[in-house]
């Protein structure tokens, strides 16, 4: 650096110019050195950040699959290779892969009957109906009960596997079909199967629980939503939709979770007392209602899904466990004592 100094001072003078003072020189050298060091971090640091980020600036404005085009995968790989990893996360896989189901959500269901007794276009026939939002203060089955322009599907059962809208008249007494049919499939690539990169937005996809969600639709929601496993006040996902009905436990848990213990779980006081907290994702009322799910004042989803993450992840835990204190066998003197 002194050599620098030297060589700056002998160019001036031989120039004629006068000469910078030592102290000037070591401030113009400084900053050279702060300005190049600078320059190369930012170099560095650009080509690392486009590596990370690569392609993801052309995610919103995929015309062909929307927000299901989002290739969550790119920055989560690691939660694409854990849905493989385990039961609880491959039967997710199951009901992303249920054209029923995610055609359920999407709708806003919260009952299903195969072989609902309802008059449609003006017939009553047997046919399996699912009733959105729309009816959560009806009684089903009751039309007399249902309100104007209560929504409801109707599977299509002539093979194409679709569900219509249709949409209860009063006047009527019937549900006038309004010719919208849908099929709800996660599956982008047409492989014929959703695969664990096509599966996030189940949970994640703002189109199935009615929420604007963001710019990327892209959202928050928990385990115990209502159309999922369930809470305390409300179970609005169906096991019939499932399968069997081995999966009437698995789409209720939340209920269970939240029952006084001696009769389901030994988890409620966990699960009861996080859900009176709220977490830091938006309840966004789903469907234009509160979820049931929701923490204190209804803004928020709890963290009563904490419970469920303790059991069904592998997040770590710091257990410190307190032994309790063994009876004094070889003490004949010892005072008398319960065991329990």
């Amino acid at each position: 650096m002194k050599a620098a100094y030297v060589l700056i001072y002998i160019l001036q003078t031989e120039r004629g110019s006068s000469p910078i003072s030592e102290l000037s020189l070591m401030r113009i050298l400084d900053a050279a050195l702060i300005v190049s060091g600078v320059a190369i971090l930012a170099i560095y640091a650009v080509l690392s950040l486009s590596a990370t980020f690569a392609g993801v600036h052309t995610i919103e404005v995929n015309a062909t699959a929307g927000p299901r085009g989002l290739p969550c995968a790119q920055c989560h790989p690691y939660i694409r290779d854990e849905l493989g990893a385990g039961p609880a996360l491959t039967a997710h896989l199951r009901a992303a892969n249920n054209t029923n189901y995610t055609t359920y959500l999407a709708a806003g269901g919260i009952a299903y009957n195969s072989t609902a007794n309802e008059s449609y276009n003006g017939a009553v026939q047997l046919r399996p109906v699912v009733y959105s939002v729309d009816f959560r203060d009806d009684t089903l089955g009751d039309n007399a009960t249902y309100d104007e322009g209560d929504a409801a599907y109707f599977y299509n059962t002539t093979g194409n596997r679709t569900w219509e809208k249709a949409l209860w008249s009063v006047t009527g007494g019937t549900f006038s079909p309004t010719g919208v049919t849908s099929r709800e499939s996660l599956d982008l690539d047409s492989s014929g199967t959703v695969e664990a990169g096509e599966a996030c937005l189940l949970c994640h996809g703002a189109e199935f629980f009615g929420i604007d969600g963001t710019h990327t639709k892209v959202v928050v929601r928990a385990c115990d939503d209502d159309r999922c496993h369930g809470n305390a006040n409300r179970t609005w996902n169906d096991y019939r939709l499932h399968g069997n009905e081995s999966y009437l436990t698995v789409v209720s848990a939340g209920k269970h979770l939240s029952t006084p213990p001696g009769n389901y779980s030994v988890h409620e006081t966990f699960y009861n007392r996080s859900s009176q907290n709220n977490s830091s994702y938006a309840d966004g009322a789903p469907f234009g209602v509160t979820g049931g799910n929701a923490g204190p004042g209804g803004g928020y989803i709890s963290q009563g899904h904490w419970t469920c993450l303790g059991c069904h992840t592998g997040v770590g835990a710091a257990l410190n466990i307190t032994q309790p204190t063994p009876f004094p066998h070889s003490n004949a003197s010892a005072s008398r004592q319960r065991y329990l």
